[in-house]
């Protein structure tokens, strides 16, 4: 594929798929431009509560984070 602008890739982790009550926690993104070059981004977002987290959620740790 050739690209006549730069594409980007979002992302985003959560703790569960209701956004009401499941924080996001990290955030994603690649940027690739038309001459090829990729810049990558990440960004992990301590959470306001993870009382009712999904279980299936990725895990999160404080002290990781």
């Amino acid at each position: 594929m050739i690209l006549q602008k730069p594409l980007v890739f979002l992302d985003t982790e959560t703790l569960g798929l209701n956004p009401e009550i499941h924080d996001v926690i990290e955030f994603g993104g690649v940027k690739i431009s038309p001459q090829g070059n990729i810049v990558t981004l990440e960004k992990k977002i301590s959470p306001m509560s993870i009382d009712g987290r999904d279980p299936k959620a990725p895990r999160y740790i404080q002290e990781q984070w």
